[in-house]
């Protein structure tokens, strides 16, 4: 098999036997002798349930995706040109476009056998906003690869209502004593200017524990990665721990037959 045939397989599936594929598809192509498919394929990281949705959105809905990544091309477009009415339209589109998935996401979900919350499909929609900023994420929502949910940073496409007003098409020519006011530096009202610091802050701030939140995930993510390897390998030394066992009873069960033997023979010597 091939690389992405083998992504596509794991991702595909549910989490719960992520580890114990990953292990069988590496040990495969170890087999087959083809060791650096075998190391690329173990280093695949097992999906959160969040991550999961986005990828059974992508292996079952991958026109829907594709949408979905050409309207966020489409707003940040539009954007640029600072194109009011039609970011207006497109922010339309996105809020559908993002119920619609949402929805499609939990269907997907529970014909798999798996509930989803709220706070998943939250999940689900930041990371896909992600992508319209992120060319790397969005080749892994493309191809349905998406190991971790990423928060939406923002600096995305504007709302309706942040596009300036137009320009008028042509201003009067200004007195000289409106020219000699206008050259003056304007002084920021206080009140302006406290509550723009406080909103920075408070940007900042919200750009700090998003940042965390992501540290966080992405250690929970690994930390339950190594857990259930570990308790894969428990499951595999515990069979071999039968297995050596039963062969200590067989070898006790001869050992104990030829020595009845041996002390037989003894008996029988003359």
């Amino acid at each position: 098999m091939e690389f992405s045939e083998i992504a596509a397989e794991l991702y595909a599936g549910s989490p719960d036997g992520f580890v114990a594929r990953r292990k069988e598809l590496a040990d495969q192509a170890k087999k087959e002798g083809d060791k650096e498919l075998a190391k690329r394929v173990g280093a695949l990281r097992r999906p959160t349930k969040s991550a999961w949705l986005v990828n059974l959105l992508a292996h079952h809905d991958p026109d829907r995706i594709e949408s979905w990544l050409e309207l966020g091309t489409a707003l940040s477009d539009a954007q640029q040109r600072l194109a009011g009415d039609q970011l207006r339209e497109l922010n339309q589109q996105r809020a559908t476009a993002a119920r619609q998935l949402s929805r499609r996401a939990a269907e997907l979900a529970k014909e798999a056998g798996q509930s989803t919350t709220d706070t998943a499909l939250q999940e689900v929609a930041s990371t896909l906003q992600a992508a319209w900023t992120d060319p790397e994420l969005a080749e892994a929502v493309r191809n349905g690869w998406v190991s971790q949910v990423v928060a939406y940073g923002g600096f995305g496409p504007l709302t309706p209502g942040a596009v300036p007003a137009p320009a008028p098409a042509k201003a009067a020519k200004p007195k000289p004593d409106e020219k000699a006011a206008e050259a003056k530096p304007k002084t920021e009202d206080p009140e302006v200017r406290k509550a723009r610091e406080e909103a920075e802050r408070k940007r900042a701030e919200q750009a700090r524990l998003r940042k965390e939140l992501d540290q966080a995930k992405a250690e929970l993510d690994a930390a339950a990665e190594v857990l259930a390897e570990l308790r894969e390998r428990q499951s595999e030394l515990s069979e071999q721990l039968k297995q050596v066992t039963a062969e200590e009873r067989e070898q006790a069960k001869v050992v104990a037959e030829l020595r009845a033997k041996a002390t037989t023979l003894r008996r029988d010597l003359p």
